[in-house]
């Protein structure tokens, strides 16, 4: 038989788990709105030099959807990566906030492993590494994360599809970045200068034939 101390204890006790549980909940909750917000918002730098696919990129998805719907060579690039119109108007649903390093790796913010590993970018310049690349009509250049970035990792724009990786834009020039691990779809006689690209996520293959 229970005391009135002993019962009013034991209410205290409940009550308690019941908050720490609540608490709990509301910050794993917290945590998966900082990674997938659709509202993203980066205070990174701006990179307005004359590799940026986009000149000084966006730091929201707002600013990447407007830019991108402005600039017929930035459609176009995308495009030969299998980024379409449709991809860039759904990107405020379906973009992530994370970043890339120089280790070729894409992360999505909060997550200790990558999503993605052997990842590239593309660019306006050629640089030491990279493969001259055109398609629709303009040039540009494809290279490993680890030449094409200056500092040790940069914000980007990650979108996954089915639990998998699908590609990702960095917010500081808006290059976008594909994985050289992706299933990719090219002409029977693959050429360094006109391949025909279609992003094809989650399905794993040799890497891409220019490399």
């Amino acid at each position: 038989m229970r005391t009135i101390q002993q019962l009013h204890i034991l209410k205290r006790f409940r009550l308690l788990s019941v908050v720490s549980a609540v608490f709990c909940l509301s910050f794993a909750g917290l945590d998966n709105a900082l990674v997938n917000a659709s509202n993203i918002s980066f205070q990174t730098a701006r990179d307005c030099n004359s590799n940026a696919i986009i000149s000084c990129g966006s730091l929201t998805t707002g600013q990447l959807i407007s830019a991108y719907n402005s600039n017929s060579y930035a459609q176009k690039v995308y495009g030969s990566l299998g980024i379409n119109s449709n991809d860039i108007k759904n990107l405020a649903p379906t973009a992530t906030a994370g970043y890339v390093d120089k280790n070729g790796n894409v992360y999505l913010n909060g997550r200790p492993s990558p999503v993605a590993t052997n990842a590239m970018t593309a660019g306006r310049q050629d640089t030491v590494g990279s493969k001259a690349l055109s398609s629709g009509g303009v040039n540009f250049y494809m290279s490993p994360l680890s030449l094409a970035l200056t500092t040790n990792s940069v914000d980007a724009f990650v979108v996954m599809r089915g639990g998998g990786f699908d590609y990702a834009i960095i917010a500081g020039c808006d290059n976008p970045v594909i994985t050289t691990t992706t299933k990719v779809a090219t002409s029977k006689k693959p050429s360094t200068t006109s391949p025909v690209l279609s992003r094809i996520p989650r399905l794993r293959a040799a890497p891409l034939p220019w490399l």
